[in-house]
């Protein structure tokens, strides 16, 4: 995290604490302190709630706009103190984020009329505590949440929304809980004592429901909780809960019997364990989500997904997954790379038997097709390149060259003629002078026709039609490296595709091949149609076809 993060994420969490602490006060004031009956015997103790609502009122406001102001300057790219000042107007205007704070001040501001009397008539009290509380359930449409598209995105966004309201229930009441244990007569401290109880049960139960969800969505995987930052601090935030939960168990069940010394400092530990935990949260809206980020996996083993309950040995990439699809152009380059930097210690064939493998210490891991099965993605981007120094990029090429290689492998000792596997992206150059790009292929049906003179594969990017009873066909001429690529993955030398014809589906799979005099092809559109609607019709499932485990 960099300093201005840094500063971004303690404006943010002071804030935020601001506004759990102000819908905690308002809340406790309206349902949880009597105050009809304390008013007159207390009258110190709702004065001191006043103070303490107008406090965090103040709070509120000065460290939101401090926020905006960084936040707006980072969005600017502002550089001088007067580029972030003209850069408000912009932000606060014309952007999602700049209308959300706008609508906050707003509702802080319609805040002040109520912050007159100590002790307001019950609608009042309520009428503020609706406003505080949506303020407060305003912040959700400024995390992570907010940027996720659909209903999975409004789910998450109205998740946090309830998750803010159930920490700002239970947190933000615990000072005036404890202002009232200090000065009210203790019947009227035991009264605000078990209001409070039922009230903390629902945030208890509210948070409990939706952190998950928001952990779900944005943590993403066990790996990403540990590997990753933003898993790290939603850990802390889990354990600094828990002791909350622990706290809380602590004053129900032993300190709220006699209300006294014990209680008060068991409150003030809770409140400052509250404290840290909202900085936590404040944070997480700067730091990568973990599903959004390679892992680095902090343990010498992981579980077996073959055997339950069995370790192998793991490495800190080991949950890394490849940052895209294949392309023919990556699998011609990772075998490049292969041969020059990694055939003399794992041998041509990758069975860890080069002639510079007896000079190591440590045997040189054997990556071929039968242990290909115990080797993740991230697994061969720690073995293939660490050795070498190589760069991320020519690691990945040397993972998909590993991957299309073992495919190959695989089909030839399976002994089947033709296995579906997933066709690597290509470049190809049209009869009419386009550039078909590899997220062109996306979502298409192909025709790939390898030509027995040349052998350089002639494609025709077949696609049906709206109501499916026509073709549209486009005559392109593939990159060489569709070929080689082709030819790795289907464990075949170049030469014996010449004059074979494949078909890919919509999904990327190559499910269909047809040699020259080879009967049940598609010579004619009639037939091709027809292949590709029954290509259509019968989907391979997710993951079919791979020789290795994500």
């Amino acid at each position: 995290m960099t300093g201005t993060e840094f500063t971004l994420s303690i404006l943010r969490g002071l804030h935020v604490i601001a506004l759990c602490s102000l819908f905690g006060a308002l809340l406790s004031r309206a349902v949880v302190i009597p105050w009809a009956a304390s008013a007159s015997a207390v009258p110190s103790m709702h004065a001191r709630l006043l103070r303490f609502i107008r406090c965090n009122l103040l709070v509120a406001a000065w460290s939101g706009l401090l926020w905006f102001t960084a936040a707006a300057a980072g969005i600017a790219g502002a550089l001088t103190a007067s580029q972030a000042l003209a850069a408000i107007p912009d932000v606060a205007l014309h952007t999602h984020f700049g209308r959300v704070v706008l609508a906050r001040f707003a509702l802080l501001l319609l805040l002040v009329p109520f912050m007159a009397s100590p002790a307001p008539r019950r609608p009042a009290s309520f009428a503020a505590t609706v406003l505080a509380g949506a303020a407060l359930a305003l912040q959700a449409a400024t995390s992570h949440a907010s940027a996720m598209e659909g209903r999975t995105g409004a789910g998450l966004v109205a998740a946090e929304a309830l998750h803010l309201l159930a920490a700002g229930a239970w947190l933000g009441g615990l000072l005036p809980l404890l202002l009232c244990v200090r000065l009210a007569p203790p019947e009227l401290a035991t009264v605000a004592l078990r209001r409070f109880f039922p009230l903390g049960c629902a945030a208890v139960a509210t948070l409990a429901v939706t952190s998950p969800l928001s952990a779900l969505a944005l943590v993403g995987s066990v790996p990403a909780l540990v590997g990753t930052s933003y898993g790290r601090v939603a850990l802390l935030k889990l354990g600094l809960f828990a002791a909350l939960l622990g706290f809380a168990a602590l004053n129900r069940l032993v300190f709220c019997a006699r209300p006294g010394a014990p209680l008060r400092r068991s409150l003030i530990g809770e409140a400052g364990v509250a404290v840290v935990l909202l900085i936590a949260a404040g944070s997480l809206a700067h730091l990568t989500p973990g599903a959004h980020e390679q892992p680095d996996w902090p343990f010498p083993w992981r579980l077996d997904p073959s055997a339950v309950g069995h370790l192998i040995p793991a490495y800190p990439t080991s949950f890394y997954t490849s940052p895209g699809p294949p392309t023919a152009g990556s699998i011609v380059r990772g075998a490049r790379h292969y041969e020059a930097a990694c055939a003399s210690c794992h041998g041509a064939g990758g069975r860890g038997d080069g002639p510079m493998a007896g000079a190591l210490p440590i045997p040189p891991p054997d990556l071929t097709a039968h242990r290909g099965l115990d080797h993740t993605d991230g697994d061969l981007f720690w073995l293939a390149g660490h050795q070498v120094l190589a760069t991320d990029d020519v690691r990945w090429d040397l993972v998909n060259f590993l991957r299309a290689r073992n495919r190959g492998s695989i089909a030839r000792m399976s002994g089947k003629r033709f296995n579906p596997s997933q066709m690597p992206l290509f470049y190809a150059l049209c009869t009419d002078g386009s550039v078909i790009t590899p997220q062109d292929l996306e979502g298409r049906a192909l025709r790939i026709r390898v030509a027995a003179a040349d052998r350089r594969p002639a494609l025709d990017v077949t696609r049906l039609d709206d109501r499916g009873h026509s073709l549209m066909a486009t005559e392109c001429t593939s990159q060489s490296e569709a070929l080689e690529s082709l030819g790795t993955i289907l464990g075949a030398q170049p030469g014996e595709l010449a004059g074979s014809e494949f078909l890919v589906d919509s999904h990327g799979w190559l499910r269909a091949l047809s040699r020259r005099g080879d009967r049940g092809g598609w010579d004619t559109p009639a037939l091709l149609l027809a292949r590709l609607q029954i290509l259509a019709d019968h989907p391979l499932p997710f993951g079919a076809g791979q020789p290795h485990v994500h």
